[in-house]
């Protein structure tokens, strides 16, 4: 089987999940006024799970998919987490309680979606101590100048990166997929399954990954080894079954250059010029 046809099957395999694992969701939301209310508690536990594989499908699959199956895939998505929300909190209410000190906003164990929020200057960039402050989240976008360190204290499934500029983003291993949009003039620092990278400007990536990086409409990006140092490395690249000898950082794929040679688009830093490693 050629690698086309081999490519193909991978989309179509994705486009049978995805839409099954739709349809699931959509079905059982449509009947869930008529479960008991003991029961609807388990149910939009299921229903949320469900909502995350669908998730997780898309970002295994983002390597063979063109640009725009990935954008409706990610609308479709956020479309379904906001009916799941919708539908769980007119179900489901919170209760209200007359004393002032439960004002402390609380996070919901259900509400598994990667949502993308503007962190505040004070908690994306190091203390005047050196101290690093660590963020979490599974979408990082509209920043500017700020320095940010993810996935430091744990491994992530996937992340997602865009609209960034003059950023530095110190991330530690994502065991699935890392997706990259609208980037410019920003350091990249990340260890993943897969990359895929769009319409970034002038950036510098420094990655570990286990396949191919993948680049679309990218003009003057440069690659270069992963270089981050954390105590929690190690572990982390043991969960991800990644071996530092397998790294493909260097073996970029232009899609956007279908001529022969190397693609002027990307290049590599010289190791005179990287960064040195970081802790």
């Amino acid at each position: 089987m050629n690698e086309t046809t081999e490519t193909q099957k991978n989309v179509n395999q994705f486009r049978t999940e995805f839409h099954c694992i739709k349809d699931e969701i959509t079905s059982q939301l449509a009947l869930i006024q008529n479960i008991s209310k003991d029961d609807l508690p388990s149910q939009f536990e299921s229903l949320f799970l469900k909502w995350n594989t669908m998730s997780k499908t898309l970002n295994e699959a983002m390597p063979v998919l063109p640009l725009y199956e990935i954008t409706q895939a990610q609308k479709l998505i956020k479309s379904l987490e906001d009916q799941l929300s919708i539908s769980k909190n007119s179900l489901l209410p919170k209760q209200k309680f007359s004393f002032k000190s439960s004002n402390k906003k609380k996070t919901n164990p259900l509400d598994l979606s990667p949502s993308c929020q503007k962190q505040p200057v004070s908690q994306s960039t190091t203390t005047p101590k050196d101290e690093k402050i660590v963020l979490d989240p599974n979408a990082i976008c509209n920043l500017k100048d700020e320095e940010i360190f993810i996935a430091i204290k744990e491994t992530k499934d996937s992340l997602h990166i865009f609209n960034l500029e003059g950023c530095k983003v110190y991330c530690g291993v994502v065991t699935g997929s890392v997706l990259i949009e609208n980037c410019k003039d920003c350091v990249l620092v990340f260890a993943s399954q897969q990359v895929r990278i769009h319409t970034c400007i002038n950036c510098d990536f420094y990655i570990f990954v286990k396949s191919n990086p993948i680049i679309e409409y990218c003009s003057t990006v440069r690659f270069a080894p992963y270089c981050l140092d954390y105590p929690l490395k190690l572990d982390h690249f043991k969960i991800a079954r990644f071996s530092e000898l397998e790294g493909l950082w260097d073996k970029v794929e232009d899609f956007n250059w279908l001529k022969g040679g190397q693609s002027p688009n990307w290049n590599l830093i010289s190791e005179n010029q990287r960064i040195k490693k970081l802790i």
